[in-house]
């Protein structure tokens, strides 16, 4: 199969100044992947997640999936969807972040935009170094959790601390 046929999922970091209105450039990388069209919503540890238009489809499906008398699943759907708007990026590659949304992240001057399998997150720089900071102690034994037996396997240098 040929590497552009691949899925490889967002990946990488980049750190882009929020103009007067609230909009972001979308780095060329992600809007490659992404396309011109995607939804913004309401993310998870205080990040905003934007999904490319196939990405939130299929987020749509899981959801669906579940059974509506599950009030996890009602909870969830409420807390996520009155958040969630459509955007399109414009001629220069930028959404426009909602004052509701931006806000509730505590995005001001600047947003870190990190790449993350099958979306985006949007973070306050100075957030996002806590996160880190609090996360990196648990991530190996995350690993040790999400891939059970093949954890040996993920003996790599970067479940480690990164300098």
């Amino acid at each position: 199969m040929d590497e552009l046929e691949l899925d490889l999922g967002f990946m990488g970091m980049y750190r882009h100044s929020l103009d007067e209105k609230g909009r972001v450039i979308i780095p060329a990388e992600f809007r490659n992947k992404m396309g011109e069209r995607c939804v913004l919503t309401r993310g998870m540890e205080g990040c905003l997640f934007l999904f490319s238009i196939k990405d939130w489809i299929s987020f749509l499906d899981k959801l669906r999936n579940r059974d509506f008398t599950q009030r996890q699943k009602r909870d969830f759907e409420r807390a996520i969807f009155p958040y969630s708007i459509f955007r399109q990026l414009d001629g220069q590659g930028r959404i426009l972040i909602p004052s509701l949304l931006r806000e509730r992240v505590q995005l001001n001057e600047e947003a870190l935009l990190v790449g993350v399998n099958d979306r985006i997150e949007l973070w306050n720089p100075q957030i996002w170094d806590r996160f880190n900071e609090e996360a990196m102690p648990s991530l190996e034994k995350a690993a040790e959790d999400i891939f059970q037996s093949d954890a040996e396997d993920l003996k790599y240098p970067f479940f480690t601390s990164i300098s």
